[in-house]
């Protein structure tokens, strides 16, 4: 009981840090968006036709978390965008390195160290009265579990500027959620991971179709498609023309602060609708053995001069296609479990899986 109690203890712990982050990264990204207008006419991409930044122009890994849960609500948003990210990104380790004029750019714009440690390193322990000003006087709604992770840890700067319509304490954590949720399928180790996100796209089109021709109906996502709709955000200029020709004219918001009520209304407003229009299923599972499974009975279903097999063929088909499931995943599994530990990777015998479209 006592080890069970101080794992909910540290549980506790590292989320009341996190919180106090994810604001210390809100107000780094208030001071960088106010430079927005001078950045972009100094170094921004002149041969653009959109508000577009450069590699030398990007903000902290932390500054860019937060202005990834802006652009995620997009109604009152003034976009301005960048794919110089991609290319700060090892596709390897998955790591976000921040060129040394970028570092230097931001710490010039801002005064603030580009490096996230080092700005907290630098913070004085927080006092009532500058917890009460920056609660109060720089206009922040502060999560109340928020409150006592800043008196416990860390001062925060009192010259916050509070972005308009959009409370991005909030929307950080909540995108925080939702990076937690994909964290947990794993769709990036996926054996099926090309198929999953063909699939998605598709899915993610029929949506918006749904919601273009049903205005006002209240219709929530699944996790494929709104992964799909939140990249598609993060080219807004392109998301902004899409959507309004989708719509005939009329922009299409996305919102995640939807309450539960709604949402389980929506859900079954989509479920119905989606069987009606396309003769399917909304909701499905997203794990992999699910995701490879229906992967093989889309190839299995493509014409191929041939009828589709009975009897005890078709049993036989269905019993290998459940082996290849379940020996595709393991291998999978097996990788994901060797990267973790640190160990050798398990080596896949050539041919293995390659009749499967992955």
């Amino acid at each position: 009981m006592p080890a069970k109690r101080n794992a909910g203890l540290l549980a506790r712990r590292r989320q009341q840090k996190w919180i106090s982050a994810v604001v210390l990264a809100v107000v780094r990204f208030e001071a960088w968006w106010s430079k927005i207008d001078l950045l972009l006419r100094n170094y921004g991409n002149a041969e653009s036709s959109v508000r577009q930044l450069t590699l030398d122009t990007l903000p902290p890994l932390d500054v860019l978390m937060v202005w990834h849960g802006y652009m995620l609500n997009p109604k009152p948003y003034h976009p301005t965008e960048s794919s110089s990210q991609h290319e700060s990104i090892d596709c390897s380790s998955r790591n976000y390195t921040l060129s040394t004029t970028a570092a230097s750019v931001y710490q010039t714009a801002t005064g603030f160290t580009a490096d996230l440690l080092d700005h907290l390193k630098s913070l004085e322990p927080i006092t009532d009265a500058r917890l009460n000003t920056l609660t109060t006087n720089c206009h922040l709604t502060v999560p109340p579990q928020a409150v006592e992770a800043l008196r416990q840890h860390w001062s925060l700067p009192s010259r916050a500027v509070h972005p308009s319509s959009i409370e991005l304490i909030s929307a950080t954590l909540r995108q925080g959620r939702f990076v937690d949720t994909m964290s947990h399928y794993l769709w990036i180790r996926s054996p099926s991971l090309a198929a999953t996100l063909s699939r998605a796209r598709a899915r993610y089109v029929q949506y918006l179709s749904l919601l273009a021709s049903h205005p006002g109906k209240p219709m929530i996502p699944t996790i494929d498609i709104d992964l799909v709709w939140h990249t598609h955000q993060l080219s807004p200029s392109a998301y902004y023309d899409f959507s309004i020709r989708a719509a005939g004219g009329r922009f299409i918001n996305h919102s995640d602060t939807i309450d539960n009520t709604v949402r389980k209304d929506g859900l079954g407003v989509v479920r119905d609708l989606w069987w009606r229009t396309w003769g399917e299923e909304y909701a499905r599972c997203f794990c992999w053995d699910c995701g490879l499974l229906l992967s093989l009975t889309e190839q299995a279903q493509r014409p191929e001069g041939t009828g589709a097999p009975t009897g005890l063929e078709a049993r036989a088909v269905v019993e290998a296609r459940a082996k290849t499931v379940e020996e595709a995943a393991g291998f999978y599994r097996a990788v994901e479990q060797a990267r973790r530990k640190g160990v050798v990777l398990p080596a896949m015998e050539v041919g293995a899986f390659a009749h499967v479209e992955v």
